[in-house]
């Protein structure tokens, strides 16, 4: 017993191996969340281990009833935590258990991580719910947690183990992340089991998204939670930028490429000094990146000198590779499978087993899962894990999915059976990673997609359908039904829709369709919202996933008249995607960026999207720079501040 009539019943005892914060952090989540659910504070207080520290667990909550008498300093026998300890013996980095007897429940981790796990399962088991991130649209409907006056723990004997062992989300571009919402992304990645964050050093070398500017505030937070941050990405040029260094040493660069000269001795070295140099400052960073810029241009030469681009990007990330251990550095550098380095490179380019390989499988078809036989990109994606995974490589293989796409512009893209079907045979084929986006700004509608890729990540054999319905049951309540058929429906479309990368706009059939798709969804949603308390938390919800099908119809019948030939039609639709888009940005269900904004208008500078965001969300803006020639995309954003 927790909690009795709003009483406290029991202690929580905390125990950790070194001087890791996480353990303290877990058990101050039990006592807040158990005060939520019934009133009561819980009493929390460190252990002095008795005995011999058990093997393979790094630390430990051990929650006792309150009546039995504890010394002071607080001791806790090693023997208590025996059988967990023998649970976790051979299992992988991560996994806990959870274990009731003698009275008490001990809640161990095999890494630190794994105790703070153990801590929201526990929560979970009480009826705690952890939707979503805490951003500012949820309006506090991120979470459910039941109010109950009394808080009984159940009868426990479960050891978890995680299927892949890098479960990110990534930032990438990062559009609508600002130093208000990160942190509540980082709470609920550690909630659901992720243990990676990937932000960017700086994204494209723009200037907006970099890991620097958000170090302060985001590396504690990561701390106490035990999670990893990766950094890098997309760039060779942040680390070897043309302008500081194309006047000095023109034989560096091609121009017109946008990857350096990588067979130049030199330049490599002066590249990976540059890398190291970060690296020592920045010691936070378990992962770097070590991807060529997003839609790579090799020089000709270079091709010529390796024999393919996955030759001349693996010389890049194995060299920097052996520079790093030779410095003495833990961090691992990583390697990114992406056109046109999708192969894996060959002869002595091949990578050694500390270098980790990402695939990115960005032109398949979300019309069938990953092993579909219909169309030839999946079939090719197939047949480049096959050659990753049989050609000797034996690093860390994993996948970065795009399960939530920047160029669905904000549509209902939710793909459940998709994603269930996908995530079963990459793990079958070795993959052991998994990550996909994570803009705030449409978070709402892709809700379930988030959800389910971090289940899935846990364990691939979730039985989809099972957990889709108590999702539905706990979010939606009597409405759970009708949002089952908004899910088939919204699912049905997408996958009508992009069966290709930027969406199958040509054909008017599967544009007419995916419109009907759209519009009885909208329908379903407004029964929906009958079967529902008006004002209420699944209310509120379907209010604005009604908002984002009604912004989805009327982006899609921009096409739909387009291919009547009904320009006039095709306007006013524009129009009012703009109209909505405007409407409907810090809702949770449109990202307002140049690939929506593109639907209905030339885009604006990037500078205005992050403006945009970071205004609103309690982030700094970045500084707007106004001239005539911006001065109709500045109309577009009411609010922004013109800068003139």
């Amino acid at each position: 017993m927790l909690a009795a009539g709003g009483r406290p019943s029991a202690v929580v005892l905390w125990w950790r191996s070194d001087d890791s914060p996480v353990a303290p952090f877990a058990a101050s989540e039990v006592q807040s969340y158990i005060r939520r659910m019934t009133g009561a504070t819980l009493q929390v207080r460190e252990a002095v281990l008795v005995g011999a520290p058990p093997a393979g667990v790094a630390s430990t909550l051990v929650v006792t009833p309150a009546s039995v008498d504890l010394p002071s300093p607080t001791t806790l026998p090693a023997a208590w935590l025996g059988p967990a300890a023998r649970r976790l013996s051979a299992a992988p980095t991560d996994s806990f258990a959870a274990i009731t007897g003698g009275g008490r429940l001990v809640l161990a981790g095999a890494s630190h991580r794994g105790t703070l796990y153990a801590a929201y399962y526990l929560l979970e088991r009480l009826g705690v719910r952890f939707y979503a991130p805490d951003f500012p649209f949820y309006k506090g409907r991120h979470e459910y947690v039941p109010a109950v006056r009394n808080a009984t723990v159940p009868s426990l004997y479960a050891l978890e183990k995680p299927q892949m062992t890098l479960r990110r989300k990534y930032v990438e571009e990062g559009w609508s992340h600002t130093r208000g919402t990160l942190p509540a992304l980082v709470d609920w990645m550690a909630k659901s089991r992720h243990n990676v964050l990937v932000y960017p050093y700086d994204y494209g070398g723009e200037g907006f998204v970099r890991w620097d500017d958000q170090r302060a505030g985001l590396l504690p937070e990561l701390t106490k939670r035990g999670l990893l941050l990766e950094s890098g990405g997309h760039g060779y040029q942040s680390f070897l930028p043309p302008e500081r260094y194309g006047e000095q040493h023109p034989e560096w660069f091609e121009p017109g490429k946008n990857v350096f000269r990588v067979e130049n001795p030199q330049a490599l070295a002066a590249y990976v000094s540059n890398v190291i140099a970060y690296l020592k400052s920045r010691p936070e960073v378990a992962i770097f990146d070590a991807w060529p810029p997003d839609r790579a241009r090799w020089p000709g030469q270079t091709l010529r000198w390796f024999g393919s681009a996955a030759n001349a990007q693996a010389h890049v990330s194995n060299t920097l590779d052996a520079a790093l251990r030779r410095e003495g550095l833990s961090t691992r550098v990583e390697s990114l499978a992406f056109v046109p380095a999708a192969a894996p490179p060959t002869g002595r380019y091949s990578h050694p087993p500390n270098v980790l390989v990402d695939f990115a499988p960005y032109d398949r078809s979300y019309a069938e899962p990953i092993n579909g036989r219909r169309y030839p990109a999946n079939v090719l994606i197939r047949k480049r894990i096959a050659q990753w995974r049989q050609g000797g490589f034996r690093g860390g293989f994993g996948v970065q999915e795009y399960y939530r796409k920047y160029s669905w512009h904000s549509l209902p893209v939710v793909l459940p059976h998709i994603i269930g079907a996908d995530v079963r045979h990459y793990s079958s084929w070795g993959v052991r990673s998994l990550g996909t986006y994570s803009e705030p700004a449409d978070w709402l509608v892709y809700e379930p997609t988030h959800l389910l890729v971090a289940a899935l990540s846990w364990d691939p054999g979730l039985d989809v359908n099972r957990y889709l319905d108590d999702y539905l049951r706990v979010r939606y309540g009597p409405a759970a039904p009708e949002m089952r058929q908004y899910l088939n429906l919204v699912e049905s479309a997408g996958r009508r829709l992009f069966d290709r990368p930027a969406g199958n706009y040509a054909d008017a059939a599967v544009v007419e369709d995916v419109l009907s798709r759209y519009r009885r969804a909208s329908l379903v949603l407004r029964v929906a919202r009958g079967e529902s308390p008006p004002g209420g938390g699944a209310d509120y919800l379907m209010q604005r996933l009604e908002w984002n099908l009604e912004f989805a119809a009327a982006d899609t019948e921009i096409e739909y008249y387009r291919l009547r030939g009904d320009e006039s039609r095709a306007r006013l639709a524009r129009l009012s995607t703009r109209r909505l888009v405007l409407e409907h940005r810090f809702d949770g269900v449109v990202l307002h960026n140049p690939w929506t904004a593109r639907r209905f208008a030339a885009p604006a500078e990037n500078r205005a999207y992050y403006a945009l965001h970071r205004r609103q969300w309690s982030g700094p803006a970045v500084a707007p720079r106004c001239t005539v020639l911006d001065l109709p995309y500045w109309l577009a954003f009411p609010g922004l501040p013109s800068g003139c």
